[in-house]
């Protein structure tokens, strides 16, 4: 997620837009209280949403609509971590170990 409108919201994070963490709990109604695990400041493995298969053991990167993927073509992304768990397609979780979000500009 990202920031949202104000300090007591959060949004969807697109590709290239900056994340500040993980839901950790997911909003049954507008104006619902979240729960945010902060990236890069925990210990603490994370469980994402995949765009696509992701191996186990590659860096991982924001993607549209919250997720993640692995590949980057053309564009700003995010990187947020290293994949410890596989996933077989779109919209299946995995476990990451997060970092602090890293630019990356591929040309």
């Amino acid at each position: 997620v990202k920031r949202g409108s104000d300090n007591d919201h959060v949004a969807v994070c697109g590709v290239a837009e900056c994340p500040v963490g993980v839901l950790g709990s997911v909003a049954e109604a507008a104006e619902d209280e979240v729960t945010v695990n902060l990236l890069g400041c925990s210990s603490k493995t994370r469980l994402v949403i995949a765009s696509e298969a992701i191996a186990a053991g590659v860096e991982v990167y924001t993607a549209a609509s919250g997720k993640v993927q692995d590949a980057t073509t053309s564009v700003t992304y995010y990187k947020v971590g290293v994949s410890l768990t596989a996933a077989a397609a779109d919209g299946d979780t995995l476990e990451i170990d997060p970092c602090n979000p890293i630019k990356v500009v591929v040309a």
